[in-house]
């Protein structure tokens, strides 16, 4: 049995040494308690060296140190044995040495374990796996406390950009345009050919939002959209949102928000446009950082009044000569804000545990 003993040994090594081999973590090896001087200087010596030979950071300050490793030895009187004249020397004394390995910061004993030896030559052999034996029980990760503020979450200012899909329906006003069909040869059956008109394009918003209150901000911004019935047309607009922060979370924040939006358009053909619009939405952020946070935001606004076109249907019959549509909006739109400047700065935080 005992010509197996060194192979299985061996395995047991390699897989400790293929589990933990880091730089990152410190290690103070205590002074060695019991024994002879020579024992305690050779097992001193010996883990500090294997230590920093398998990678790890020796330090000889306990207080600097991730973990503390102690060494006892103690002689098994029971399983020590005499010679021929009833003596017992020092090379027949069996010795067990003790590993014990500390977290030096909660001051708690995270394993034991015993070897029996009989001299120090034959721990030239052993001493490494003791080494992975006890260190294989470090964590993968190093566990290290932070201070995670609400500052993200609580600035008087934010400077805020997203990119926005829009999708704009223009619904064909049925009284007006009925109306004026049933001018062209008294029929009104010619309403069925114009049809609503769904127009999503791309767009974008830049924007500035001022928190006064912890629960209530107001924020301005541009927008630029496209589309109206015909196409692809260049609409801007100016909007102003009255926002309600809830805050369940140190990570997450929920901002319904009423909005009036205030659009024109550069198409020549347009010849009345909606001044304002009414609505609200909905955003929804998550801590991106110190300074700000990632949000997507939803939202559905109505435009008062009609928006009213050039008829460019049919170039043969261009009567009646306007049409006229309600227009109203379904956005989406996904981006950043960053803030500055802190509301409580005195917020201590609360401490949390990273791994590294």
């Amino acid at each position: 049995m005992k010509k197996y003993l060194p192979g299985v040994m061996f395995l047991c090594s390699v897989m400790a040494l293929c589990a933990q081999s880091r730089d990152d973590v410190t290690v103070y090896v205590a002074p060695v308690i019991g024994g002879i001087p020579e024992q305690q200087m050779f097992f001193a010596e010996n883990f500090k060296m294997e230590l920093m030979g398998a990678n790890y950071a020796v330090v000889e300050n306990q207080a600097d140190s991730d973990y503390t490793m102690n060494l006892s030895i103690t002689q098994d009187v029971e399983a020590s044995y005499e010679d021929e004249y009833g003596q017992m020397t020092a090379e027949q004394i069996i010795n067990v040495l003790t590993v014990s390995l500390m977290s030096t910061e909660e001051a708690r004993e995270l394993l034991q374990f015993s070897w029996a030896f009989e001299t120090l030559e034959e721990m030239y052999e052993w001493n490494l796996h003791l080494i992975y034996q006890a260190m294989a029980n470090v964590p993968f990760t190093k566990v290290t406390g932070v201070v995670d503020t609400n500052h993200w979450r609580n600035k008087w200012v934010y400077l805020r950009g997203s990119f926005d899909y829009p999708i704009t329906f223009y619904a064909v006003n049925t009284e007006k345009n009925k109306s004026i069909f049933a001018q062209d040869n008294g029929q009104a059956t010619d309403h069925a050919r114009l049809a609503h008109e769904i127009r999503p394009f791309p767009g974008v918003t830049l924007g500035l939002e001022f928190q006064f209150l912890n629960w209530m901000s107001v924020e301005g911004n541009f927008q630029v959209s496209f589309g109206d019935p015909f196409g692809a047309t260049f609409i801007p607009a100016i909007q102003v949102e009255l926002k309600f922060p809830l805050k369940p979370s140190r990570h997450f924040m929920i901002e319904p928000y009423g909005v009036v939006s205030f659009p024109s358009t550069t198409e020549s053909t347009t010849r009345q446009f909606p001044t304002y619009g009414l609505g609200g939405g909905m955003q929804l952020g998550v801590k991106g950082g110190e300074m700000g946070a990632f949000f997507v935001d939803v939202n559905y606004i109505h435009f008062m009044g009609d928006v009213v076109t050039a008829n460019n249907y049919d170039s043969s019959r261009p009567y009646p000569q306007n049409l006229y549509w309600h227009r109203f909006s379904v956005g989406l739109g996904v981006g950043y804000k960053i803030g500055f400047v802190n509301r409580n700065k005195d917020d201590p935080g609360q401490v949390v545990t990273v791994a590294e």
